[in-house]
């Protein structure tokens, strides 16, 4: 392949694309990914991590050209979208692509918004952004973003640095060149190492890579240069995290085939390798009015990544357990839930809950994928129950309607608004795009 080809490519893209080339049905996808974001950072913007992010950005004395989820603080761009980028990601509940490994909404909605406030664009703009950077940090973890994975990388916390710097780059009106120094700029920052997960520095990947894909852009369109082929050059991304993969998986189909079709929304607030085993042990609760005193035990085969990412057999407080698929199997089967009264830090102390989790075992299994899973609910009068999940509730196979993604919103709108004020939000967001940015964020202050 040429020197710079998938870089040059996918720079092509993002600066030549315009609204009327978005599909309706993306359109619709970018509308429902905004709804799940918007609800999942105001949701998120009651948890601790939000104190710190105040502290330390209300230091700065800056541009104060965009607004903070949950705040009356503003800022730069930069730090608004790292800031909200992290909210949106806290609660394990923002939407996920399953091929690519990311998250991609949590940093290119959080960019999106942060970049199109501070420079007046229109809400059509900021989506169409968003969309863009989307597709770009889908199309190149698709090689590469499950591998990053099992190398002890987030993906989301790499590969957001091309969504971000992709999502602002469209809104700053970069041309070809510019955009593919963009992707330079950001390929040099990422690492975001899986050690961390189940602590606030998790969510942090979304905030971060949100926050150096904007300042990328921003100082690419002040001259600063950068190689253009960071993507497919001989120690690029792909040379890194793709192994022998080949790169033009990247490009295929871009413009007529879009990834950001196949977002999946989450339905239960833990990680995403976790949903197909809670799936999994609500169908069989379900189907057999299970006790947990009738389990002896459970047997969880996963995709094979799943079992070291989620082999917590101990837990330290709700934010880990999200991690936990011992913890996971254990609250669905006892509550016939997995939401986020599930993952408080006082149901973690539960005796009960913990004898449970000890009778849960974990195996890999090749055949399935990270949305997958095998489970077997050994009872005591000898029966065996499995079940195998192949695609999990919410995921573009097993969709949810936007009734359902209304339902979700509200509920998480509604642990920080109270109902009138959350009905002016939904309202907003169905009236999406034709209405200001400015007024999404003004809804949601806290001067109200």
């Amino acid at each position: 392949m040429a020197r710079g080809a998938v870089t040059a490519r996918l720079a092509e893209f993002v600066s030549e694309a315009d609204w009327r080339s978005l599909p309706a049905d993306v359109r619709a996808m970018a509308r429902n990914c905004l709804l799940d974001w918007f609800a999942a950072a105001v949701a998120g913007s009651r948890e601790k991590v939000l104190g710190p992010f105040e502290r330390v950005v209300s230091q700065f004395g800056e541009l104060e050209t965009a607004s903070i989820v949950g705040s009356d603080l503003r800022c730069s761009a930069p730090h608004a979208a790292m800031v909200n980028g992290t909210l949106s990601h806290v609660l394990e509940l923002d939407d996920v692509h399953h091929g690519a490994a990311i998250h991609g909404s949590a940093v290119s909605w959080a960019a999106a918004l942060a970049m199109g406030q501070s420079l007046g664009a229109t809400a059509r703009e900021a989506t169409l952004a968003f969309a863009l950077g989307y597709e770009v940090m889908a199309r190149i973890g698709l090689p590469c973003g499950q591998r990053m994975m099992r190398e002890h990388h987030h993906a989301t916390g790499v590969l957001g640095y091309f969504g971000a710097g992709a999502t602002a780059g469209r809104l700053l009106e970069l041309n070809p060149l510019q955009q593919a120094m963009v992707f330079g700029a950001v390929a040099g920052q990422a690492g975001a190492l899986t050690q961390v997960r189940g602590t606030m520095s998790k969510s942090f990947f979304a905030g971060h890579s949100a926050h150096g894909g904007v300042l990328s852009a921003l100082l690419v369109k002040q001259g600063f240069t950068s190689a253009t082929d960071a993507i497919e050059g001989e120690q690029g991304v792909l040379a890194t995290f793709g192994g022998d993969c080949d790169p033009e998986v990247v490009i295929d189909g871009i413009g007529s085939r879009w990834e950001l079709l196949r977002n999946a929304f989450k339905v239960h607030a833990s990680c995403a390798m976790s949903h197909a085993l809670i799936d999994g042990i609500l169908e069989l609760r379900e189907r057999h009015a299970l006790q947990e005193q009738q389990v002896m035990g459970i047997e969880l085969r996963l995709y094979s990544h799943a079992t070291e990412y989620l082999d917590k057999p101990r837990v330290a407080d709700g934010l880990s357990a999200k991690f936990s698929a011992q913890y996971c199997a254990a609250v669905a089967l006892l509550d016939g839930a997995a939401q986020e009264g599930q993952f408080l830090d006082a149901r973690v102390e539960d005796a009960r809950l913990h004898r449970v989790m000890e009778r849960v075992r974990l195996a890999p299994d090749r055949r399935h994928g990270m949305d997958q899973a095998s489970v077997v609910v050994n009872l005591r009068d000898g029966r065996r129950l499995q079940i195998d999940v192949r695609e999990v509730l919410g995921s573009h196979s097993r969709p949810l309607t936007r009734t359902k993604l209304e339902d979700k919103a509200r509920l998480l709108l509604g642990r920080a608004l109270p109902a009138e004020r959350v009905a002016v939000v939904l309202d907003l967001l169905a009236r999406w795009p034709e209405c200001e940015i400015d007024d999404l964020f003004e809804s949601i202050s806290t001067r109200h």
